[in-house]
């Protein structure tokens, strides 16, 4: 089970978490303080990916990638007069965007979930069969299928309908070793649909398109 939640912008009010998108840092620190007790909650997340690592050689030789995205978990209990200071390490840090939302879980999203990105370079093939190729932006895309709650279906169906067409954080694994930055997508979703399969859970198909 990976587990699913997407992230609401709409309450800018409030949050609960934050999204890191496109980084380009060796690590992030988030720190919560207040003019009273100082330094409150403190995470720091490291953005070097070892998921290529697979034994000694490519530890040593292989280039240094990174994850380029982070989630953090904020206090809800903060006082009007809190900061939040999201620090980067890096020689020169680059930072795509980030969301500040409340967090909300739809469900556990099953294992099948397919991750990719649409890209919108431009092949130009001549007369001659050569090609000239330029390199354009590229979005992300994935279709999770989500096991929900039977009882949480109209909930959910309601829930879903007020975000059509707004771009949200949609994280389709958030949990400990089965986290996947690949599912971590801000964009909106293109379909879904629910069906109500047995008594104790239902089952959510949706594809979701990503803005960067």
């Amino acid at each position: 089970d990976l587990g699913v939640s997407y992230m609401d912008h709409l309450d800018t009010e409030r949050f609960d978490s934050i999204v890191g998108l496109n980084l380009t840092a060796s690590s992030v620190t988030v720190n919560v303080a207040d003019p009273v007790n100082g330094v409150t909650n403190s995470q720091q997340f490291n953005l070097t990916s070892d998921s290529g690592i697979s034994d000694l050689f490519s530890y040593l030789y292989e280039p240094i990638v990174l994850d380029g995205e982070f989630t953090a978990d904020i206090p809800v209990a903060l006082s009007t007069s809190s900061t939040v200071t999201v620090s980067f390490k890096a020689s020169t840090a680059g930072v795509g965007g980030l969301v500040f939302g409340l967090a909300k879980e739809l469900g556990v999203t099953e294992w099948g979930a397919k991750v990719g990105v649409v890209d919108y370079g431009v092949k130009t093939k001549d007369t001659f069969g050569n090609y000239t190729v330029q390199q354009r932006a590229f979005s992300k895309r994935a279709d999770f299928t989500i096991q929900v709650p039977t009882e949480q279906v109209d909930f959910i169906q309601s829930l879903l309908t007020q975000y059509r067409s707004v771009p949200v954080v949609y994280i389709g694994s958030n949990t400990g070793k089965t986290q996947f930055k690949s599912t971590i997508i801000y964009g909106f979703y293109k379909d879904f649909s629910i069906d109500i399969a047995y008594n104790a859970y239902s089952v959510c198909s949706m594809q979701i398109e990503g803005l960067t």
